[in-house]
């Protein structure tokens, strides 16, 4: 006797993997195969961790209608695991979501290409957690983790949720296991990458490392954690403003700067042009100074 549930679920998985398969190439760089999707027309996103060409260099595609094309490097951002790839033969592009907000237990269908045409994995999300910030200082929308078996070809290919929407791009993290790239984290850096081919961050000049600050409470516990300046750059903004090497940053804007990796961060998301208020530790007195932000240097 026929299940008509289970026929019914699995009509709708091959609909969404036939319709995602028009948006997914293949690619292949220094001898790895791995997939990508078309973000754009005429621009596919995969994972930078698995692209080894830079930004102007050419990478191999294989388009949805499965011919060889040539694609171009962008831009990039590691932090996130966002490059973009420019390629001539034109497809149909992902469109995000603007539906509810991923929960845990829905199914999610993954997308790749290999050399020999389009493939597909059916999972579920693991965890729909809040949104973190990667070990390089990227600011990703939510933290999903896919239960699902990932072909190693298929990383850096297209998910999309059981209604067939675009929520993201799958990734491998640590141990193997499938993390996802929301659509709303791949949307706001690509956006940066297309109009600036780079991810430009607030730039203060200075080097520095973590130190205490000020004693040890009675109860033992530690003060607080800055970081010492020990390099400036002379033309930089700090330079500029008046801050010395041997202070010690200990807020930006209000927010403490307890880790290199919190700073790195605060000025991934502040404005460039814009004063600052920076307090440091001088000689023991608390000092804040304005410091008006410019652009890092390209990396």
């Amino acid at each position: 006797m026929q299940n008509s549930s289970l026929t019914t679920l699995s009509a709708n998985v091959a609909a969404i993997a036939k319709q995602a398969s028009q948006s997914t190439a293949a690619l292949r760089d220094s001898g790895r195969r791995f997939s990508g999707f078309y973000w754009r027309s005429d621009v596919i996103v995969t994972a930078s961790e698995l692209v080894a060409a830079k930004k102007g260099e050419a990478i191999a595609v294989i388009t949805p209608s499965q011919e060889e094309a040539e694609g171009v490097i962008i831009g990039r951002d590691p932090s996130t695991d966002v490059v973009l790839i420019r390629v001539s033969a034109a497809a149909q592009a992902v469109v995000a979501t603007t539906g509810p907000e991923l929960a845990l237990g829905d199914l999610v269908v993954a997308n790749g290409r290999s050399r020999h045409g389009p493939t597909c994995a059916l999972g579920c999300i693991a965890l729909a957690g809040k949104p973190w910030r990667s070990m390089r200082g990227g600011d990703i929308n939510a933290r999903i983790w896919l239960d699902m078996r990932l072909m190693s070809h298929a990383e850096g290919g297209a998910a999309f949720s059981a209604a067939g929407q675009f929520i993201g791009m799958t990734v491998y993290a640590p141990r193997r296991r499938v993390l996802l790239i929301p659509a709303q984290t791949i949307e706001r850096v690509g956006e940066e990458l297309l109009k600036h081919g780079r991810i430009r961050r607030a730039y203060l000049g200075v080097g520095a490392q973590p130190v205490a600050v000020g004693p040890q409470s009675q109860a033992g516990a530690p003060g607080r954690t800055g970081l010492m300046i020990i390099g400036l750059d002379p033309q930089g903004p700090a330079a500029k403003a008046g801050l010395q090497q041997g202070d010690i940053i200990v807020a930006l804007d209000g927010q403490p700067t307890g880790s290199l990796r919190a700073l790195v961060g605060m000025l991934r998301n502040a404005d460039i042009g814009k004063a600052a208020n920076v307090d440091v530790s001088r000689s023991g007195r608390d000092v804040r100074i304005s410091v008006t932000l410019g652009e890092g240097p390209a990396a």
